[in-house]
């Protein structure tokens, strides 16, 4: 009991002394100075330290491990940060061996090397996947499914330790936060903290897209070791911003579309989406195959914003003027070439004027095979074959008389070898027709007097399954009652997508 006794008032200077230190942003050496000072004062002996143990431990026998709540977005870095803070740590990366430790003595996990998320779900009470989905930026960049695969290979060590580290993976190096957004959490939000969103740190995101004002770099990830609010009466560097209103305004649509789909974390058809920037590409004029006369779409994207950006947002892409980029431009072609969640919000924000249409279409190319009828077996069967053969290759046609969306059931005839035929489509299949005779390309397109890059292109997404589809068409001269084959569109379109 006298051991208690003596304990009760040392365990009160110390939670004075950090309620002091939060509110003053005392440094951990100010802090231990001040602490030392109290009890000095208080008469109460502070004693040599304890040899360090081999073993990390928790702060203290009778101290209980205080796990702050989670706020709405927050990133878990930031988190880490704060359980330091309040556990009187040195530095965030102790937090994973401490919560490690308090989970083996809860008997939460026995695997020694359980990871710090599988540790931090435990404390906070909440599952691995709701912690995932809401506190890290995994959901933004998993968010595109269905995609051309790696090379095969089995994983060295390397990318074995990468795999488990995913989850805590963020592409700008930097802390970054919104000074107004750490102003309402001390201020209408009533915390006593502020706290870093994962929205900010979306690689290429300059601007908050709730308050429209530039970010602000704290400094390197350490920073996460302290709230952002301590860092607005410092020094602080905007981070870089383009220089005319227009690129402004696409960088806050790419910001907005980017922390959507961070949000809702969907589902998106590789395929599908790339179906929907290859029309809004062709739209305006840029050029969606490798050959061509025409300005692709990333000398687009240097033309309406700063280089200096593009470098930093995508390192890896070699920029240059008037080349096909592979992992831009290839994201015209679906299933052609892998791209990431940034490439796609960035395209869809220069080629959409309103993010909040970009978002609608690119969740709707999400609708992937989720009820059985939509799986493999749905688009080889005998009746999608007939349909295709009845509505001579017009996926708009069809997708309107099957009740689907005409990007799902474009991507779905590529995976059997039959692409849509387009606005031209009677002109096109005289060409396939001449083709599989034996005509040349060359010959075939002058016959039926199509564009040879396209007529090259369609070639690549056919199958054998095609040659039976065009015997069948052929044998057909009567139009569908109540249906026109779009012969008067302008321009020819190998994949036909949504109106």
């Amino acid at each position: 009991m006298k051991q208690d006794q003596n304990h009760q008032p040392k365990l009160l200077i110390l939670r004075k002394a950090l309620d002091t230190a939060k509110v003053a942003g005392h440094t951990i050496e100010e802090f231990a100075r001040n602490v030392a000072a109290d009890l000095a004062e208080s008469g109460k002996h502070v004693g040599h330290p304890k040899p360090r143990p081999s073993q990390p431990v928790l702060p203290g026998e009778d101290i209980e491990l205080v796990i702050p709540r989670i706020q709405p977005n927050e990133l878990l870095h930031g988190w880490r940060g704060r359980v330091a803070t309040n556990n009187c740590l040195k530095a965030a990366k102790k937090v994973d061996s401490v919560l490690l430790n308090w989970a083996r003595k809860e008997s939460l996990v026995t695997d020694e090397n359980a990871g710090f998320v599988q540790c931090a779900a435990y404390a906070l009470g909440v599952t691995q996947q709701e912690l995932i989905r809401d506190h890290t930026l995994t959901p933004y960049f998993s968010a595109l499914c269905n995609m051309k695969p790696n090379k095969p290979g089995e994983p060295g060590k390397r990318q074995q330790t990468s795999l488990q580290q995913a989850h805590l993976r963020i592409d700008v190096k930097m802390a970054m936060f919104c000074p107004e957004c750490a102003r309402e959490d001390i201020g209408s939000r009533g915390l006593p903290f502020s706290y870093w969103r994962r929205g900010h740190h979306l690689a290429g995101v300059v601007s908050c897209s709730t308050h429209a004002v530039p970010l602000l770099v704290a400094g390197d990830d350490s920073c996460f070791d302290r709230c952002p609010d301590h860092y607005l009466s410092e020094f602080n560097t905007e981070s870089a911003r383009p220089l005319d209103e227009s690129a402004q305004a696409i960088l806050l649509r790419y910001a907005r579309i980017s922390e959507e789909i961070l949000e809702s974390a969907p589902n998106i058809d590789s395929a599908a989406a790339s179906c929907l920037i290859r029309e809004r590409a062709k739209a305006i004029g840029l050029r969606s195959i490798k050959g061509g006369n025409r300005k692709t779409l990333s000398t687009h994207l240097m033309d309406l914003l700063p280089l200096e950006w593009l470098e930093q947002t995508f390192p890896r892409i070699h920029w240059k003027r008037d080349k096909y980029i592979s992992t831009i431009d290839g994201i015209c072609m679906p299933l052609v070439t892998r791209y990431t969640t940034a490439m796609l919000c960035l395209l869809a924000a220069v080629l959409y004027d309103d993010a909040d249409r970009a978002l609608v279409e690119l969740m709707g190319s999400s609708r992937k095979s989720r009820e059985p009828f939509l799986g493999f077996d749905f688009w080889a069967s005998r009746e999608i074959f007939d349909s295709y053969c009845l509505y001579k290759g017009v996926v708009n046609q069809m997708a309107e008389a099957i009740g689907l969306p005409a990007s799902t059931v474009s991507v779905g005839l590529l995976n059997q070898g039959l692409p849509g035929l387009g606005g031209r489509a009677a002109p096109m299949r005289s060409a396939l027709r001449a083709f599989y005779v034996g005509e040349s390309i060359e010959t075939s397109c002058e016959l039926a007097g199509v564009p040879k890059e396209a007529f090259i292109e369609l070639l690549r997404s056919t199958g054998s399954r095609l040659a039976k589809a065009l015997d069948r068409m052929s044998d057909a001269d009567e139009r569908i009652p109540g249906k026109q084959d779009v012969a008067e569109s302008p321009s020819f379109d190998p994949i036909a997508q949504p109106k």
